[in-house]
């Protein structure tokens, strides 16, 4: 008895320790909280962890959120192009306070979604194919017909596995009375789901212990799922098939994720030039020759698949529906499947709903109403301060295509007169949603729990006939309470998601068992020509690198020791060398032109950092981040931190400062970490 006093003692105090964290958390008025109830009062469902947080108090939280960004900043999670040297600094913001869900509260939201799921994988059967929803009368004939992204390849075009829908991932949010509707649907290739991943491996490194005692529900078992399904729907029906993940390359904001996802899978990541189609096969171009590709999960936009038969200049690969027609690949996010994405369709979902599954949805979609019908424009003017404008049809990019004129402007920004004017010049160009006030939730900010506001983008595989869950998903943090999604990803932060079981989650791995014997094999045939000349400049620029650093590193000695540099012997043989390499101007290994120029010590600070010069030291270390960027998935862990590091020496130093010292210092970290670099590949490449 005396024991059991204790341990509710204990347990009160470390509540009393989170609400000491509390104490400065403003959740938000009128609308759901996240952590405590209208009362003011911690959810049940919170208590365990709040206990744990508690013990920890400002300074182990503080600890464990500096240890979350240095994993962050380490694998390189970053939702922006890499492409960019700007871009590659921009880091997913991951919140340390992951998102809480019930088991049966998640049970309620899995069944509703998949719901969802199979009602959008009808709704593209049916246009794509015989329309009655347009010859019934449920859909008006301007949703299809005016839809600047339908493409007439794509109709009657044969699906792998007899399923329109292989992947779908819906954008849900809490009501003001704690239920869930749904905000936007995602059928296109959607992304997230290895961003939801890596969140994952982070969070549950940072708080190990909490993880387990919490009986978070694992999210290994969906990924397993999804690659036993993309095995079955290979053609030629073999035991290992060869699939791809078409990326749109290090330009796209998603090729980390895409990267990512490839070393998780275990599957090729290729590009559009990277892909040929011979003799009625999509082909892989790689060191062997061509090699037959099997299946292909799409992650770039399928209007850009095809140009023999799409149009457009972007890189595609010509005679690939051919391919599909003929059965001789398969496609997941197949050509067409991000049709049913617009927001217009939002409008007619609980009547589609009931024509194609004779069924309510379980789980409401936001209020919304498209301008083209009369009484629904009345609404929308009624209404004009109170709704939310968005292009009927989503926006998206393609090239060769003329933009849709609604996707030109934004709305938000309009006054209230030119949102009328909108609504009355071109009604049918525009929906309007309820403005949703999103819940609240605490996030870890400057040494105290701040708060934001949640939203959660929810992932689900096809599985044959059935549909696989990832349970939680990401978890989007925004600033203010009505902010509109155009992107989960953009501004903010995200969170974990932890769907809190009622015991130990079983342990799935996508990894091979210890038990079991492994296959000793090169994978070379696999390895497609643009990787391995990635590889090789990779390796050409890593030695000039590591050339002009020691060189470099060899005058700035000379050029800052008690010596006057006019008595060194050694120091024009060196500044020769620089000048024969092309590191800097050929005068100033030329005496008689060298004292005419600006003083070398100014002109070595401001060059060798100088990323407009593409001779420069900082160039070259740009160059090495873009191909080893190119070539991440062949990467090994340990190998990309390196690079991290490399980028983030040079990113820290400015061409300005003109200080020597600071130069000696740079071009000495990145001896170092080059060296690590050639050690590791001496050790082994293991990817």
């Amino acid at each position: 008895m005396q024991q059991q006093q204790q341990q509710l003692a204990d347990g009160s105090a470390q509540l009393q320790g989170f609400r000491s964290l509390l104490d400065l958390y403003s959740p938000a008025d009128g609308g759901f909280d996240e952590i405590l109830t209208d009362a003011g009062n911690i959810r049940p469902h919170w208590q365990p962890l709040s206990q744990k947080f508690g013990q920890m108090g400002v300074a182990g939280m503080e600890r464990r959120w500096k240890q979350i960004r240095r994993m962050v900043h380490q694998n390189g999670i970053a939702f922006s192009s890499y492409g960019d040297p700007e871009a590659r600094k921009k880091h997913l913001q991951l919140d340390a306070i992951p998102q809480l869900i019930p088991v049966a509260q998640w049970e309620e939201i899995d069944v509703a979604l998949k719901q969802r799921a199979r009602l959008l994988n009808l709704l593209l059967k049916d246009l794509h194919g015989p329309q009655k929803l347009i010859s019934d009368g449920i859909l008006p004939p301007d949703v299809l017909f005016k839809h600047p992204h339908l493409q007439l390849p794509h109709i009657g075009l044969p699906t792998s596995g007899n399923q329109h829908l292989h992947l779908y991932s819906a954008e849900i949010i809490r009501s003001e009375n704690g239920g869930w509707w749904v905000m936007s649907d995602r059928t296109d290739s959607p992304g997230g789901s290895g961003f939801a991943l890596e969140n994952r491996i982070v969070i549950s490194r940072a708080f190990p212990n909490e993880f387990r005692q919490c009986n978070v529900q694992r999210l290994a078992p969906y990924f397993l799922a999804l690659r036993n399904h993309l095995i079955s729907l290979s053609p030629r029906k073999i035991e290992n098939p060869h699939i791809a993940i078409l990326s749109a390359g290090t330009g796209s904001k998603s090729y980390f994720e895409d990267s990512f996802l490839a070393r998780y899978l275990g599957f090729t990541l290729v590009e559009a030039n990277d892909l040929v189609v011979r003799s009625g096969r999509v082909m892989l171009k790689t060191l062997a020759g061509l090699t037959p590709v099997d299946v292909i999960m799409r992650r770039e936009q399928g209007n850009q698949l095809d140009p023999l038969e799409l149009g457009g200049r972007a890189p595609g690969i010509a005679g690939i529906l051919q391919v599909i027609r003929d059965g001789k690949v398969a496609m997941v996010s197949g050509p067409g499947s991000g049709l049913v994405e617009s927001p217009i369709f939002m409008a007619f979902m609980p009547q589609i709903s009931k024509a194609l599954l004779k069924e309510d949805l379980l789980m409401p979609g936001v209020a919304t109403w498209w301008g083209g019908q009369p009484q629904s424009q009345k609404l929308i003017l009624d209404r004009i301060d109170e709704v939310h404008l968005l292009p009927a049809f989503r926006q998206r990019t393609i090239a060769g295509v003329k933009p849709h004129p609604s996707m030109l402007v934004d709305p938000q920004t309009f006054s209230r007169e030119q949102r009328i004017k909108l609504i009355e010049g071109s009604p049918e160009d525009w929906v309007a949603q309820e403005k949703i006030k999103r819940p609240s939730a605490a996030v870890w900010s400057n040494g105290k729990l701040g708060s934001g506001f949640v939203s959660m983008r929810t992932f689900f595989a096809a599985e044959g006939q059935q549909w696989s869950a990832l349970p939680g998903g990401l978890v989007r943090v925004s600033k203010t309470s009505d902010e509109l999604v155009s992107d989960p990803f953009e501004g903010g932060g995200t969170k974990d998601a932890w769907v809190l079981g009622d015991k130990p989650a079983e342990h799935v791995s996508l990894f091979t068992s210890t038990n079991s014997s492994l296959k000793t094999s090169r994978a070379g045939g696999f390895l497609s020509s643009r990787m391995a000349d990635n590889l090789c400049w990779l390796g050409r620029y890593l030695e000039r690198a590591e050339a002009t650093a020691r060189l470099l590193r060899a005058v700035i000695v000379r050029l800052t020791n008690e010596i006057d540099p006019s008595e060194s012997v050694e120091l024009p043989v060196l500044i020769r060398a620089l000048a024969v390499e092309g590191r800097i101007e050929v005068s100033f290994a030329i005496k008689e032109f060298a004292n005419q120029l600006p003083g070398l010590d100014h002109y070595l600070t401001r060059n060798m950092l100088d990323r407009s010069d593409p001779d420069s030291l900082r160039s070259l270390v740009d160059k090495i981040a873009s191909l080893a960027s190119s070539v991440r998935e062949r990467l090994s862990t340990d190998t990309w931190r390196i690079v991290q590091g490399i980028s983030s020496n040079f990113e820290s130093s400015e061409p300005e400062s003109g200080d020597l010292a600071e130069l000696l210092e740079v071009t000495d970290e990145l001896v170092v970490d080059l060296a690590s670099f050639s050690g590791i590949i001496s050790e082994s490449m293991t990817r």
